[in-house]
């Protein structure tokens, strides 16, 4: 499903590919050319692992090695129900959470550095322009 040019999300979990989640990884360029994000942000972005995505010369190792687990694990938490629940320790910017979450998982995210925890909300208001709600109650910072 594409609903702006450049912006996309897969819509069936059951048969969901490696060339989607290619796809909607490079929202992530999307994102950062939209000037969702600071300077600051910019760099916990790449330090969250994907510096090895945004950096052209590294993508395909990083491809080679997560695309196939991104699939295995959407599939894997989708093979019982059309809507899990889903629990995500460590989510990060959000980008699996995120993910399930529009696929229509519930999720509940959970993220110790608050840093991150304010990426991830920021992700999920943009991505709720366009979609409308996600079914996800995404971290709040955790002591």
């Amino acid at each position: 499903m594409i609903r702006e040019k450049g912006l996309f999300i897969p819509n069936n979990p059951s048969v969901l590919k490696e060339d989607d989640i290619f796809r909607y990884l490079r929202n992530l360029e999307f994102e950062i050319d939209r000037g969702l994000f600071m300077q600051s942000e910019l760099i916990l972005l790449q330090d969250a692992l994907f510096e090895n995505f945004l950096d052209k010369s590294s993508r395909p190792f990083f491809l080679y090695h997560f695309l196939p687990r991104w699939v295995n694990s959407v599939q894997t938490l989708f093979c019982e129900s059309a809507n899990p629940t889903i629990i995500e320790l460590g989510c990060g910017t959000g980008t699996s959470s995120l993910l399930f979450a529009m696929l229509g998982a519930q999720v509940i995210g959970i993220e110790m550095n608050a840093d991150l925890v304010g990426i991830c909300n920021k992700r999920k208001r943009f991505y709720e322009n366009y979609f409308g709600n996600i079914n996800a109650i995404l971290p709040q910072f955790l002591l």
